[in-house]
């Protein structure tokens, strides 16, 4: 009776293995058909020249649509220009073979025919990835991985191993605009360099001749290429991340993405104004102890920025202003927001890549601790009193005037 028993999973064994083998077979040809039509692209993304592409293990994370599967398919098809003796491979996870398949397995399989460069996509979707990519990396000592997913994905702390890729910057906005590279710059240059920085551009560039077109639809690099509009697009990606990038992440409970929604809802129509705590729980439905949890996933998750009065603010702090991660996010209802408020919040995404921004409540915004800003204000201007660290950043500065930098040139942050 034993030996039947043996001899029967013995056959179901292999017969198991003909079946994974075959699909491996699937994932390879699928792999190859991907980087075979991926369309070349003139400009990198500015991650691309932030990564050390040396290392054994490098992730990505960021919103749907910001271009990682891109910066993926471009790194393998650099390897297999240069280096066609490592084989290469392209794999979503989001395929149902992984359902009941194991990735270790996978890499096992296709070490074994040659290839050392695996890139897995949509690794959210797949439970216990930081394990297996650790313990295919200890086996395999000459294997790189490289991954994307979404925003919310976590690495042990002790890895330098993952990068954030925001949307475009106005500065790559130009660039496929005019067809030519433009060199990103340091909060310094715009503040002590503006004439330098200028001298960079295209003779005859007009700094907002695509602004408005950059606001509304030029974060995310497949927005123009897509045939819904703008706020069809954009209500598919927070549901993405609310209803699955959430559940699959952070343990949230999906039963509350609704109520996440309807919190997304009152921070977009807020147009910036500082939270009304009280008044947002009960409307959303989220009790107001569990709000600021809701914020920070929310953050997290880089659908908004949040804005506090400190610059390391307590768990259970309430932040000043949640703002969408850029103006665009506006155009999900079609609201006609004041021109101050877009060109501010602009400022503010752009800002808040590489630095610390606080604000007091005087509507004045501190960058680092010590720079002080007056950033584009619906309504009145205020009176603030100017010093070598107190700038305004308008669209137009006058000739000469001094503490006023233009607000295009924050797109180049980036």
């Amino acid at each position: 009776m034993t030996f039947v028993f043996s001899h029967l999973s013995f056959f179901s064994y292999i017969a198991s293995m003909v079946v994974q083998n075959h699909h491996i077979e699937y994932l390879i040809s699928k792999s190859e058909q991907v980087l075979d039509s991926q369309p070349v692209f003139r400009f990198k993304r500015y991650l691309h020249f932030h990564i050390d592409w040396n290392k054994r293990i490098i992730g990505i994370k960021g919103l749907p649509g910001t271009g990682k599967t891109t910066l993926l398919l471009q790194y393998l098809n650099s390897i297999r220009k240069s280096l066609p003796e490592n084989k290469v491979v392209y794999i979503n996870l989001d395929d149902l073979f992984f359902s009941s398949f194991r990735i270790k397995v996978l890499i096992s399989g296709l070490y074994l025919q040659g290839y050392r460069v695996f890139a897995f996509d949509q690794v959210h979707l797949y439970s216990g990835w930081q394990d297996e990519f650790m313990s295919a990396l200890e086996f395999f000592s000459d294997c790189q991985i490289v991954f994307a997913g979404s925003s919310l994905i976590e690495f042990p702390p002790i890895s330098d191993a993952i990068f954030e890729l925001l949307g475009l910057s106005y500065r790559e906005f130009l660039q496929s605009k005019l067809g030519q590279d433009l060199a990103f710059h340091n909060l310094e240059t715009i503040i002590e360099k503006q004439e330098a920085l200028i001298e960079t551009l295209p003779k005859g560039f007009s700094p907002y001749s695509h602004f408005e077109e950059y606001l509304s639809s030029g974060y995310f690099p497949a927005l123009p290429n897509i045939e819904d509009d703008h706020s069809t697009y954009l209500n598919r990606l927070i549901r993405q991340t609310t209803e699955i990038d959430m559940a699959t992440i952070a343990g949230f409970d999906v039963r509350n993405a609704r109520n996440m929604q309807h919190l997304l809802f009152l921070i977009l129509t807020s147009a910036g104004k500082k939270p009304n705590s009280s008044d947002w729980a009960e409307i959303s439905g989220i009790h107001r102890n569990t709000l600021p949890s809701y914020y920070r996933l929310l953050e997290q998750s880089g659908l908004v920025h949040l804005i506090f009065s400190d610059v390391d603010p307590s768990p259970q702090q309430k932040p000043e202003k949640v703002i969408f991660s850029h103006p665009g996010f506006n155009e999900i209802m079609n609201f006609h927001f004041h021109p101050g408020f877009v060109k501010q919040h602009f400022a503010l995404s752009m800002l808040l890549k590489k630095h610390k921004v606080t604000v007091d409540n005087t509507g004045l915004f501190c960058v680092d601790k010590y720079i002080q800003m007056e950033l584009p204000i619906p309504g009145r201007r205020r009176r603030v009193q100017r010093d070598d660290f107190t700038f305004r950043v308008t669209d137009k500065p006058k000739k000469n005037e001094v503490g006023a930098l233009p607000l295009w040139m924050f797109g180049f942050l980036y």
